[in-house]
Formats: structure tokens, sequence, C-alpha cells
């Protein structure tokens, strides 16, 4: 962080840009973030593409058909599946 010291517009310059300035104290905080977004990123694809084969599957379609519940079982029951999706990942974060 000496560079900083020695030049004062370095850290509103690098602002400007989109850089963080990471010494290192928080290099190691910074890259833990970064760890913890691709992780989550990785998660909301993988429950995404869990949605598309559950709605594509022969079972999902079975049980929409002979649901009295569903006046519009694509739409429903893909609703009902996104919402045990959502539950199950609160659970998994409590």
């Amino acid at each position: 962080m000496l560079a900083l010291q020695e030049d004062e517009g370095l850290w509103l310059d690098a602002y400007k840009k989109g850089v963080l300035l990471a010494g290192p104290t928080t290099v190691l905080f910074v890259v833990r973030i970064v760890e913890n977004l691709w992780h989550q990123e990785k998660q909301a694809r993988n429950v995404q593409k869990v949605i598309d084969r559950g709605e594509n599957s022969t079972i999902n379609s079975w049980v929409c058909e002979r649901s009295r519940s569903c006046r519009k079982p694509n739409q429903r029951c893909r609703l009902k599946l996104q919402g045990s999706f959502q539950e199950a990942d609160v659970r998994r974060r409590t």
C-alpha cells in the first residue's frame, strides 16, 4: 500500500476504472468473496437445469394431467416445483 501513500489519486483512479486495490490484509477476503459468488452462480445454473428437466419429464406431465388442482398444468406445476427448490435452498442455508 506504499503506492497509495506516494500517489493520493491512485485509489480514485482505480475506483473509476472498476479496479479494487487490495493489500495483503484484504486480498484473502476478496478471493473468498469471489469464490462465494462463483459458487452461488453455479448453484443457480444447476437449479435451473433441474427445473428444466423436471418440466420436460414424463412423470411431471403425468402428475399435472391427473391433478385436479392444476388448471394450467405446466404453469402451476412449474411454480410448485420452483417453490420446492426455493424452500429446499432456504433450508440448506440455515
